[in-house]
């Protein structure tokens, strides 16, 4: 089962999402796969690729199962960065 790590960035009461190029009109959180033993810090990392944001993981918002992975979403509080330079 593969795992995958998200982060909700919220920013002035607003929760950031992108949208997919190739599929337009879609917004997602930013979410990417965890390698072998790597920890939560993953959420990090896809908030600074997606959105060019350095954040700081809060607690555990919810685990969701599927058939082929389960995903891990986190709290992650902006700590620097320029939203959209991702």
């Amino acid at each position: 089962v593969k795992r995958l790590r998200g982060g909700v960035v919220v920013e002035n009461g607003k929760v950031a999402l992108f949208e997919r190029v190739n599929e337009r009109g879609t917004y997602h959180l930013p979410v990417g796969g965890a390698e072998v033993g790597e920890t939560v810090q993953a959420a990090a990392r896809e908030a600074e690729e997606e959105f060019g944001l350095t954040v700081q993981l809060g607690e555990l918002l919810r685990v969701m199962h599927f058939t082929e992975n389960d995903r891990y979403d986190y709290t992650a509080e902006v700590v620097t960065g320029t939203f959209g330079t991702g």
